[in-house]
């Protein structure tokens, strides 16, 4: 909903989302833990809420669009790759091209004709010298319908400070989690692909074994 908001600026210039933290143990609406520890919304706040996103929408008549969202005063240009992934691993390109996003505004960065393709996900990915790479990902079936099998494998990368995870087929909304430790990951809840280590940094004074 948040992505969406942001995509209709300036009709709309912003939101905000109850609540921050708590104030007791309970289960609430918080993105923060009693103790301090980070929940799914947290971590994807920070994505949703950054100031440079790509996003995709659907058109009511199924027609798929793509929008730059940039709040910050200076535009992008860098490369835009759509590519199609299926649920056993496979990747095709679908496009491949030179996009520029404007300053502080919502920018229709492309459109692709309605999608009717199951166990298959659209991925688009935004990669500039001035930003970050971004990416945004569309479902095109009701996730409950995807069948994953996904595998995941881990490996070291510096010491105890920071690992890659891996895996061989898509997954979606991979959540870290280590019992009793009270710090939190460089993200969390994240979309994974065959093609894409993600690498996760420990953030703690005192990372646990």
């Amino acid at each position: 909903a948040v992505e969406y908001w942001r995509s209709r600026r300036p009709l709309c210039m912003g939101t905000l989302y109850w609540q921050l933290n708590d104030t007791w143990p309970a289960a609430s609406w918080s993105s923060l833990e009693y103790g301090g520890k980070w929940k799914a919304l947290h971590y994807a706040a920070a994505r949703f809420y950054a100031p440079f996103m790509i996003t995709f929408q659907r058109k009511d008549d199924g027609e798929i669009e793509l929008f730059g969202v940039n709040d910050t005063q200076q535009g992008f240009e860098g490369r835009l790759t759509i590519d199609r992934i299926g649920f056993d691993g496979s990747i095709e390109v679908l496009k491949k091209e030179t996009v520029s996003i404007a300053p502080e505004g919502s920018t229709l960065m492309v459109s692709l004709r309605r999608a009717t393709e199951q166990q298959a996900l659209v991925r688009a990915t935004f990669e500039s010298t001035r930003a970050h790479t971004t990416e945004a990902v569309l479902f095109l079936d009701e996730p409950k319908r995807c069948e994953l099998q996904g595998n995941f494998t881990f490996q070291a990368s510096h010491g105890h400070d920071s690992f890659a995870v891996m895996t061989d087929k898509p997954a979606f909304f991979v959540m870290l989690d280590i019992p009793g430790w009270d710090g939190h990951f460089s993200d969390n809840c994240f979309h994974l692909f065959p093609d894409r280590p993600k690498v996760i940094e420990l953030r703690a004074s005192d990372p646990p074994e």
